[in-house]
């Protein structure tokens, strides 16, 4: 699947959109091939459901790009993915 979806993303043509969460996400995320999150923040309290990275080892470095309010109160959440850089040990570090 991560071979199919980097082989897409080098072809000309528009976005890519994934809906929902699930499994694909730790692959997506695992190989870097998530430009950008979308998340909408609704005005509703919930008492249960699924986290957003509850399949992800490790928490997602994300920077805030943009906001969109609605009048509705829905706010859109544009993150892109903080650039990792590899040391010199073996470790990776956030910039």
């Amino acid at each position: 699947m991560a071979r199919f979806v980097a082989d897409l993303k080098r072809q000309p043509g528009g976005d890519i959109v994934k809906y929902g969460n699930g499994p694909l996400d730790q692959l997506l995320m695992t190989d870097n091939l998530i430009d950008e999150f979308h998340l909408l923040l609704t005005p509703v309290a919930a008492g249960s459901g699924q986290h957003m990275f509850e399949e992800i080892h490790g928490a997602p470095h994300l920077s805030l790009a943009d906001v969109r309010r609605f009048a509705s109160g829905v706010l859109v959440l544009i993150y892109t993915p903080k650039p990792t850089v590899p040391e010199a040990s073996g470790q990776t570090v956030v910039t």
